[in-house]
């Protein structure tokens, strides 16, 4: 496998802590320096204090989405270009390049990225070769040198010994795949899965105990996120379905997909 010509430094805006892992797992192994922010205010926070050549950026986040945070971003750069150039009218300042992270991928949804001034795309779950697209576009991968990355391993070890076992919904040969072979990476996912499911489940009857539709939606749509790495699943399909009746504050619909979703993630626990 190639390596950039440089490491780029890159901020990282995704509040699943499995999507985090997953990330960071492909990003450090291709030796790009990644900084995390759980949301988009922390996103902004770190941008002003630090520079990145890339932000990726997720669209569905707490406190401030990746929709407000990327207008934000720019309306700053504006603001810091308008500045400098009533000193200078030559100087040249550099745009951030922001890629969106989405599971939605819809033509309305891309427009509104792109109208946030968003770059480009990739789609969640993440895989390698997407990622690598949008970075190659920012730093082209250098061609004339041997790569120094360790070979990627599809033999699966004690330890993860993939494949799918009889009665079992999940292929964990697909999702190895999927991780590029990487057994190490595919633990450090499953083990932040182990944290985040019941965290989701906990914010879900949270949520309903309050009526809270924008925390049901939220948690759903994290829970649906992080579930489709691992296919199309009972479980994953279910947190869609929240997802969506939490949209339109369908409470007492939602209770009984709920009702469904609970014993799904108690199988998934046991299956991680």
């Amino acid at each position: 496998m190639t390596e950039h010509s440089h490491s780029l430094r890159i901020l990282l805006a995704e509040d699943s802590h499995t999507n985090q892992r997953l990330a960071l797992g492909i990003l450090s192994k291709w030796g790009h320096r990644v900084v995390v922010a759980n949301n988009g205010r922390e996103a902004l926070e770190r941008l002003h204090d630090q520079s990145f050549d890339v932000v990726l950026m997720d669209i569905q986040m707490p406190e401030m989405d990746g929709i407000e945070a990327s207008r934000s971003i720019r309306r700053r750069e504006q603001n810091h270009r308008r500045d400098q150039l009533d000193g200078n009218d030559q100087i040249q300042l550099t745009r951030v390049p922001i890629i969106a992270m989405t599971a939605n991928t819809m033509e309305g949804d891309r427009r509104e990225c792109l109208d946030a001034g968003m770059d480009d795309f990739v789609s969640k779950p993440i895989r390698q070769s997407e990622l690598r697209r949008v970075l190659d576009a920012i730093a082209p991968v250098e061609l004339d040198q041997p790569s120094q990355t360790t070979p990627v391993q599809h033999d699966l070890s004690p330890n993860c010994d993939g494949g799918t076992k009889s009665g079992s919904e999940y292929d964990w040969d697909t999702v190895l795949h999927a991780l590029g072979g990487n057994c190490d990476l595919l633990q450090q996912v499953a083990l932040a899965m182990k944290s985040e499911c019941p965290s989701c489940m906990d914010q879900i009857d949270q949520a309903m105990e309050q009526s809270d539709s924008s925390l049901l939606r939220r948690a759903a749509h994290t829970l649906k996120g992080s579930l489709r790495l691992f296919g199309s699943t009972t479980a994953g399909s279910l947190a869609g379905e929240i997802e969506v009746l939490a949209k339109n504050g369908e409470f007492r619909n939602a209770k009984g997909i709920i009702d469904q979703l609970k014993p799904a993630i108690a199988a998934f626990m046991i299956e991680l």
